[in-house]
């Protein structure tokens, strides 16, 4: 039960209360044995929202698969529909979008994997004012047009340290969090600016992290909060939404975030009159990113040797096949790694590389490359995958797997992992590069 000290304050109390009879077994009296079992609620509390944290992270290990496959089939295909169409600039256009979309969506597949696994974060020097921009158009299609987006946003905002996908979802998850507050008819306004340390706003304590700060400011016209409620907004699956309508997670996320980036987050609201939050990073360099330059239209290496392609999906065994040719390879897809294995025992001298995923029906893409490597020791073999709990680095070199490239496959990645499997002829290994030539995790 909850009990009151003499102090006023609230407690969690356990109460085991017996009866005192007389010798006519009439009640007169009773004993209570009382015990304060506030910190013990607490960690249960805790304890259960760990238990929900690593749900959602087996949860997010199991989805990722297939989902990564879904990704790899809208990028892709994207992408041969960008070459098709090169002289329809408003195809092009629409097309970019799409690719940029999927990019982002599995960003945050990855994200939601390392946040269940306590991964770090890659962090690099971003064009803030490009990914807000980027952002609220993607937010702009999501919400209803009754409700207005205005956006201040200064171009020549400094760069900021920060992970990409995490300052989308920053941006994200604030104006979602606007849009539920308004419903229907409002107003959402963005104002990023370049300010002093000076020019903090009120309310937030900014230490020596910068002498200057991007200032983002997320406004709406919604509901506002009373008191109470603005006091508890931050605590992890806090919601004052109905059932079904959210998990209570966006802002937590938002705050832990912001914090992590070494800046600051504030907020104003009151019943009636909508809702202000201010966010504060760090400037770690002035002036425009210099990957906002135009890149110079890439070449992909090509070849002609045969390669063997092996996923259970048969809409990435096409797209792959169709990627493949158009680089001048000879392909030959299976669907079925058991297949695949009797494909090239039939002929293990007819190919050149071996192109598998990882999760599959049947054998495995470590337990195919294992089988192949019995008929064929010097052959080449890149490993795809988007998620596989069981995969680990030390499996995939007793294999002799060559290249690991990470699902949903971008055309490029995938042509120079071919090109640099059959060149090298190596096997992955501590001092080898991954596909997308940093050092594998």
């Amino acid at each position: 039960m909850v009990n009151r000290k003499k102090n006023g304050n609230l407690f969690q109390e356990r109460a085991t209360i017996s009866p005192v009879k007389n010798e006519q077994g009439d009640i007169i009296n009773f004993v209570a044995v009382t015990l304060d079992v506030t910190h013990e609620t607490e960690m249960e509390e805790r304890l259960q929202q760990a238990q929900k944290m690593e749900a959602i992270g087996t949860l997010a290990g199991g989805i990722a698969h297939d989902f990564n496959n879904i990704l790899t089939s809208i990028i892709g295909y994207t992408q041969l529909a960008e070459a098709e169409t090169e002289d329809n600039e408003t195809a092009q256009t629409y097309l970019g979008q799409v690719h940029k979309a999927g990019i982002r969506a599995s960003d945050l597949i990855k994200q939601i994997l390392s946040f269940s696994r306590s991964s770090m974060k890659e962090r690099s020097l971003l064009n803030f004012a490009s990914l807000v921009k980027e952002a609220l158009k993607l937010i702009r299609s999501t919400i209803p047009t009754t409700i207005e987006i205005q956006q201040e946003i200064d171009d020549d905002c400094g760069l900021v340290l920060a992970d990409a996908t995490q300052m989308h979802q920053v941006v994200m998850n604030l104006c979602t969090n606007a849009y539920q507050a308004i419903k229907e008819h409002g107003t959402i306004s963005v104002k990023l600016e370049d300010v002093a340390l000076n020019e903090v706003a009120p309310g937030i304590q900014a230490d020596a992290h910068s002498l200057r700060y991007a200032r983002l400011t997320v406004r709406d016209t919604g509901c506002g909060m009373d008191q109470d409620t603005e006091q508890r907004i931050f605590e992890p699956y806090y919601t004052t939404k109905q059932g079904g309508e959210g998990t209570g997670l966006g802002l937590s996320m938002v705050h832990s975030i912001v914090y992590a980036h070494d800046g600051f987050i504030s907020v104003d609201s009151h019943v009636g009159e909508g809702t202000v939050f201010t966010l504060m990073f760090p400037i770690a360099r002035a002036g425009s990113d210099p990957e906002e330059d135009e890149p110079a239209a890439e070449v992909l290496p090509s070849g002609s040797e045969r390669i063997l392609f092996v996923d259970d999906e048969e809409m990435i065994t096409f797209l792959a096949r169709t990627l493949l040719e158009g680089l001048g390879y000879k392909v030959i897809a299976c669907t079925d790694s058991n297949n695949a294995l009797a494909t090239f025992r039939d002929e293990p001298d007819g190919f050149d590389l071996i192109v598998t995923d990882q999760t599959m029906p049947g054998l495995t893409g470590v337990d195919l490359a294992a089988e192949i490597r019995k008929l064929r020791n010097d052959i080449p073999i890149i490993l795809c995958s988007g998620y596989s709990q069981d995969m680990t680095m030390r499996k995939m070199r007793q294999v002799g797997i060559s290249e690991y490239v990470m699902k949903p496959i971008d055309r490029a990645i995938l042509a120079h992992a071919v090109r640099r499997a059959m060149d090298g002829g190596r096997v992955l290994g501590p001092a080898a590069p991954s596909a997308t030539g940093g050092q594998p995790a």
